[in-house]
């Protein structure tokens, strides 16, 4: 599904629709998951001499969505097409699959659980930092009424799993 979204340079700030058509296309592979509201830091090395983007700074002021499927507790496909400024992208990985053995953690001074802070080190120049503040299930069933929902590139979601996701699973 990463080279559908790569083929056109215009796919950008997609986070939010292409989640959904992974979150919908794992759910018809029979693989639990939910999707993800949150905020993403990156920082970088001094020796890049590029400010850090902040949770409240663009292209992330609006939040990010991602997907969570144990044992993966980032699948971010998009992180590399936002709305960035001085080519930022070209540091940044094409794709996260970040696998972690903790979906939660717990507080022990107010005795709650709440949701991890993720730090994926994409190498020694670049950390990339997912805060999750809401947890979404509002998956889509992939059926034939799928026709039409969430294109990229021309290709609807069914079309999608059928030709790009289905043939290489089976």
């Amino acid at each position: 599904m990463y080279e559908e979204l790569n083929k056109d340079p215009n796919n950008i700030g997609l986070c939010e629709s292409t989640s959904l058509m992974i979150s919908s296309i794992l759910e018809k592979e029979g693989i639990w998951n939910y999707q993800v509201f949150g905020r993403v830091r990156i920082g970088f090395s001094a020796d890049l001499k590029l400010r850090s983007i902040l949770p409240s700074s663009p292209p992330f002021d609006d939040g990010h969505v991602w997907v969570v499927a144990p044992p993966f507790g980032v699948i971010d496909l998009t992180i590399k097409h936002q709305h960035y400024k001085d080519r930022i992208q070209d540091y940044l990985p094409d794709k996260i699959m970040y696998e972690t053995p903790h979906f939660y953690a717990f507080d022990s001074d107010i005795k709650r659980l709440h949701f991890p802070t993720y730090n994926v080190l994409h190498n020694k120049n670049v950390e990339v930092t997912y805060l999750i503040d809401t947890i979404i299930k509002n998956i889509n069933s992939l059926t034939s009424s799928s026709k039409g929902m969430y294109n990229l590139n021309g290709k609807d979601l069914l079309e999608i799993y059928n030709d790009l996701i289905y043939p290489k699973l089976h």
